[in-house]
């Protein structure tokens, strides 16, 4: 499998990450910013709508864009959301980083996936398909209890950082690959 492919496995396994590590921090998440623990669960439903609302639109709105700028631009406005997101002082703060975060994350799984059945050969695209819903897979078995750990030790904010933090020389390996 091309070393292209778990490039792109490791773009979704990030924007899994931030789709899913809301649920491992809630309590914290709802103290930090003074709200009720219901009300910050609605970071992961608005997360999740959002993601689902973005997917099916995204195509038609960037079909004029090449893949790979495309893929970069998403991952670049995943970084702002996250740097957002750990900025963020409120609910009405955080609240649009997710939902870019969703629609950056929507794309670029798309994206991922489209890239990788096209860098391999027509017997291969099942296994690279395979590799890059691995990515997704990864950031809920390794991710999330990661993001814990980090949660516990210097906050939920570095989270959101730290996702940044990763996402940012991402795009740019993803650029020059």
């Amino acid at each position: 499998m091309s070393a292209r492919v778990w490039l792109l496995a490791l773009a979704t396994f990030v924007t899994g990450l931030a789709e899913n590590i809301t649920v491992g921090i809630l309590p914290a998440l709802a103290e930090g910013l003074q709200t009720p623990l219901g009300v910050a669960g609605q970071f992961t439903t608005a997360f999740s709508l959002s993601f689902a609302a973005a997917a099916p639109l995204a195509p038609q709105l960037t079909s004029r864009w090449e893949l790979r700028r495309l893929l970069c631009t998403a991952l670049l406005f995943f970084t702002a959301c996250n740097l957002a997101a750990a900025l963020a002082n409120g609910y009405a703060l955080l609240l649009p980083a997710r939902i870019g975060m969703a629609a950056a994350s929507a794309l670029t799984c798309l994206i991922a996936t489209l890239m990788a059945t096209r860098l391999v050969s027509p017997q291969h695209r099942g296994r690279a398909i395979g590799v890059i819903f691995m990515g997704i897979s990864g950031s809920l078995v390794f991710g999330v209890p990661a993001g814990v750990l980090v949660n516990d030790w210097f906050g939920w904010r570095w989270i959101f950082a730290a996702i940044a933090l990763y996402s940012l020389p991402l795009a740019v390996l993803l650029r020059l690959a």
